[in-house]
């Protein structure tokens, strides 16, 4: 479809309101149609800076990362991406309707995942390997943010307010990816 000549409407207004629907009535709820009628405008109009609905789901997830609150740099970079990873978790926790989105292909590129990328080539760890690590530290943040969300549904059906968690979850994340940081760098030490 052909992009309209000018933008009848701004792309952080697309991208707000995109997120609007997701959050308020779930992922699948959002379509080009509906965007447009939200927005009052016709769905063409959304080809002025999209290319499609895919375009404005990945504008959607990056535009939530950049939210994700990044601990300062520190010399300890093995903790800092633990501590990364829980502000992802946090996120995702906050807005389930990214999880989806973070679970497509391709997925967003955080500064979160270019410094562990960066600090993973310094320590040695090959490409293969290092994407690797980056595909298991997304997968393992996403099932940890998925279960607090079943929790706190499952709560809810009930009529309950969401128990307090018998551990803490933040901690055990950071445990889990900090075992992962030394499996991914000290096999890629050995050669494998």
């Amino acid at each position: 479809m052909a992009r309209p000549k000018e933008a009848l409407i701004a792309k952080e207004t697309v991208v707000e309101t995109a997120a609007r629907i997701m959050a308020r009535d779930g992922f699948e709820a959002l379509s080009l149609r509906r965007l447009g009628a939200e927005l009052k405008v016709n769905s063409a109009s959304l080809y002025h800076h999209f290319e499609g609905k895919d375009d404005i789901l990945r504008a959607v997830a990056r535009a939530a990362l950049k939210a994700i609150d990044l601990p300062p740099p520190s010399a300890d970079w093995r903790g800092w991406i633990g501590r990364a990873a829980v502000g992802f978790r946090h996120l995702l926790i906050d807005r389930p309707y990214l999880v989806p989105l973070m679970l497509g292909q391709p997925r967003p590129r955080t500064l979160a995942i270019a410094v562990t990328d960066e600090r993973l080539a310094e320590a040695g760890v090959s490409p293969a390997m290092r994407a690797e690590f980056l595909q298991a530290l997304d997968m393992t943040v996403i099932g940890s943010a998925l279960v607090a969300i079943a929790s706190a549904k499952a709560a809810a059906a009930q009529g309950e307010e969401e128990r307090p968690a018998a551990i803490d979850h933040d901690e055990l994340l950071r445990t889990t990816i900090g075992m992962l940081l030394d499996r991914f760098v000290s096999t890629s030490a050995d050669g494998a």
